[in-house]
């Protein structure tokens, strides 16, 4: 959701008064090099807008209480991560393998998203400062919906190092005997 998308949510979040944190996905930065100077440029003056440029370091998704993404990993990442919502711009997926439908089963990002918080259709926008309230009024019930998600979705829940040492010690195991 770049272009006046992304700025309508920018200045409905601020005129809320809510303080804003951007980062773009890298390859909006490759094909649109002068948008964050240009919103930067916008939004900046009003102490409330910070652009992150750099997407290796987690400063900006630690202190968010709510992410608004669109089909990025990223916002899984945020909200098994954090137990925090997300807010889903509800955009056409982004699919980069067009036989996907091939494997017959559902893509885990669309069928999670209501799960980890509010999907906002595009034409909706001036809704979203409406829907971050009341994600962060009902963070404790989110956090506890949200784990049990993560829970159904992730393998080996804070104990996958465990669990991978011991299927390659198993495999080595079964080398050694001669079974494998």
């Amino acid at each position: 959701m770049v272009g006046r998308g992304l700025e309508t949510v920018i200045e409905v979040l601020l005129a809320a008064g809510f303080e804003v944190s951007l980062r773009l996905h890298p390859m909006t930065v490759r094909h649109q090099p002068r948008l964050a100077q240009d919103l930067v440029g916008r939004y900046e003056h009003g102490g409330r807008f910070r652009f992150d440029p750099d997407v290796s370091t987690t400063e900006a998704l630690l202190a968010a209480d709510v992410m608004i993404s669109e089909w990025s990993g990223a916002a899984l990442e945020y909200a098994f991560a954090r137990q925090r919502p997300v807010i889903f711009m509800d955009t056409p997926a982004k699919i980069h393998n067009p036989q996907w439908e091939r494997i017959g089963l559902p893509a885990l990002e669309a069928e999670i998203r209501e799960e980890l918080g509010r999907v906002i259709s595009p034409g909706d926008l001036r809704a979203v400062p409406d829907a971050v309230r009341s994600l962060l009024a009902e963070s404790a019930a989110w956090s506890e919906r949200i784990a049990a998600a993560r829970e159904r979705a992730v393998f080996n829940v804070g104990r996958s190092g465990e669990v991978a040492a011991a299927h390659v010690l198993d495999t080595l195991a079964e080398m050694r005997s001669g079974d494998g």
